[in-house]
């Protein structure tokens, strides 16, 4: 008992910044690990440090990850084909919530469904697996970042692009008239918007949407919002490039 009350009472406290344990589950794990890193063939990681400080992140996995590319595959077609469903079912001269909303508040509730469909996604178990980048646009991000290697930025471009295309064969099947009124859900610029200004409006709202991710998965403590965040950046920017196609 002498001997214990005589210890320096520095060896009993804890250390100044304790470990803070691994990635919460739900979709602080399926998206904040993997969005944060953009790196795939790697576990979730366990974050050290300050609750403030910028988690380190994981290395480039080498090799080949065809059932992460086929996993990103998946969740691309699904999230577009629900979302061309949307299309229709807001805007097809076929569906009476057509007549019934005015065209503003139509392209809002469309706005609306692909944020939380990337969510999903990215919840999911294929999302969990691939990381859940859903578009070129981010997988070139994490590839610039360091965070993705050349093979996969490759294969993750291919495997996007695939579902898209299979998306869109779907939807064109399913709905077969409906998507036919609605240009099987593709999105033209406003007439009177040259090239350049198109191009220049639908970067400017891809590098939003892309600033947004990446400040929010920066942290773990802005990681928890980003089911709120991202969503609501989704619409906004959707609603700001109403006259483009839908931002990346």
């Amino acid at each position: 008992m002498k001997d214990r009350a005589a210890r320096p009472r520095a060896a009993l406290s804890r250390p100044a910044t304790p470990p803070l344990g691994r990635v919460p589950s739900g979709y602080l794990r399926g998206v904040a690990s993997h969005l944060r890193d953009g790196a795939v063939g790697h576990p979730s990681p366990t974050l050290t440090g300050r609750a403030d400080e910028r988690p380190a992140p994981k290395e480039r996995s080498p090799g080949w990850h065809p059932l992460d590319w086929g996993c990103e595959l998946v969740g691309t077609a699904f999230q577009l084909f629900v979302g061309f469903g949307a299309v229709a079912a807001f805007e097809s001269s076929r569906s009476p919530l057509h007549s019934a909303l005015p065209s503003g508040l139509r392209l809002v509730v469309i706005g609306a469904c692909f944020g939380p469909l990337a969510a999903v996604v990215a919840t999911s178990p294929v999302g969990r697996r691939s990381g859940a980048h859903l578009n070129p646009a981010v997988t070139f991000g994490f590839f610039l970042r360091g965070h993705t290697s050349l093979r996969d930025s490759i294969g993750f471009a291919l495997a996007q692009t695939t579902g898209a295309l299979l998306a869109a064969f779907a939807f064109a099947r399913v709905w077969n008239g409906w998507a036919a009124t609605v240009d099987t859900a593709r999105t033209q610029p406003a007439a009177g918007l040259s090239g350049w200004d198109v191009a220049g409006i639908e970067a400017a709202l891809t590098c939003g949407l892309l600033l947004t991710v990446f400040a929010m998965v920066s942290s773990p403590r802005t990681a928890r919002w980003i089911p709120a965040v991202v969503p609501v950046s989704w619409l906004v920017s959707y609603g700001r490039g109403r006259p483009t196609p839908e931002p990346a």
